[in-house]
């Protein structure tokens, strides 16, 4: 008996131990995953950027135009998971991604305008939360919503802290 109740308090705060690697987990491993990338990604083209001679003003209009970007294609985003589901979307993320990586690789040739930089980013961004949120919903248990959300968001949250320790050095002009 005693057991018993040990197990249930353990197996609340010990999520992972007994999870089954259901749909609602799989949401969470990719978007972890996702994250710890994105994050990474971006803290190195910060000091690629910085290095190719970009100036402050012009990465911090990097990410004003991938919010502005991101923020109209929403609507486009949501859009296309109408029309063609959730996982489509999340191919047209991969591609924007992609896409993205090589304009960044192309940049000491072409030397791309930040909002052109932005562009992919946003879009890719945009085509990957809304179909997450959109997956979520279909697949959430409604006793559980909140804690899963919850989950979610502590999952994502963890991934970006990873890059933070160390913290990120500045560079010095």
């Amino acid at each position: 008996m005693i057991r018993k109740k040990i197990e249930k308090i353990i197996r609340k705060s010990h999520f992972w131990r007994d999870v089954d690697f259901d749909k609602l987990s799989e949401i969470y491993i990719s978007n972890l995953l996702r994250s710890v990338s994105l994050t990474l990604f971006a803290v190195f083209v910060l000091f690629f950027l910085y290095e190719l001679g970009y100036s402050t003003p012009a990465i911090l209009a990097l990410f004003g135009y991938y919010f502005l970007f991101r923020t109209g294609f929403d609507f486009v985003a949501g859009f296309f998971v109408a029309r063609f589901g959730p996982k489509h979307s999340l191919l047209v993320s991969a591609i924007l991604q992609i896409v993205n990586a090589l304009m960044l690789l192309t940049l000491p040739t072409y030397k791309w305008n930040v909002a052109l930089l932005a562009l992919p980013w946003g879009a890719s961004s945009s085509f990957y939360f809304i179909a997450l949120h959109v997956m979520m919903s279909k697949i959430k248990h409604t006793k559980k919503a909140g804690a899963e959300i919850g989950h979610l968001q502590v999952f994502e949250n963890l991934a970006r802290c990873a890059r933070g320790w160390p913290p990120p050095v500045r560079p010095v002009a």
